[in-house]
C-alpha cells in the first residue's frame, strides 16, 4: 500500500484513540472522576483534557453504566416530606376545629 491510497478523514484527529476508550470507561466506572481518568490516560501517553473524558463518557453512557445520582432520591424524599407536612397541618386544623365544635356542642362555658 502506498501513501496515495490511504485517505484521512476530514476534520481534526481524535484526542483519544478508539482503542483507549474501553480503558477510559473502565476507569470511570470504577468510581474515578474525569480529572483522575485524564491524568491516568496521560501516564499512558494519551494526553487529553478532563472535558474530553467527560464528553466521551457522556456520549457512551447507557442505562447500565450510568452513575447513580442522589437527585431522584432527593426529589422523592422532598415530595414525601411535603406531603407529610401537609397532612400533619390538615390533621392539626381538623383537631382544632373538632374540639371547638365539641366545646360548643357540649355546652362548656368559659
Amino acid at each position: 500500500m502506498s501513501a496515495d491510497n490511504i485517505r484521512r478523514k476530514p476534520g481534526r484527529p481524535r484526542a483519544i484513540p478508539e482503542a483507549v476508550i474501553p480503558r477510559l470507561l473502565h476507569l470511570y466506572n470504577e468510581g474515578l472522576g474525569y480529572r483522575v481518568v485524564a491524568r491516568g490516560l496521560g501516564k499512558q501517553g494519551v494526553y487529553a483534557d478532563w472535558s474530553t473524558v467527560r464528553r466521551i463518557v457522556n456520549s457512551r453512557r447507557t442505562v447500565d453504566n450510568k452513575k447513580m445520582t442522589c437527585k431522584p432520591f432527593l426529589t422523592l424524599f422532598c415530595h414525601w416530606v411535603s406531603q407529610m407536612m401537609r397532612r400533619e397541618t390538615m390533621d392539626n386544623s381538623n383537631i382544632v376545629s373538632k374540639s371547638k365544635k365539641n366545646k360548643f356542642l357540649v355546652g362548656d362555658s368559659d
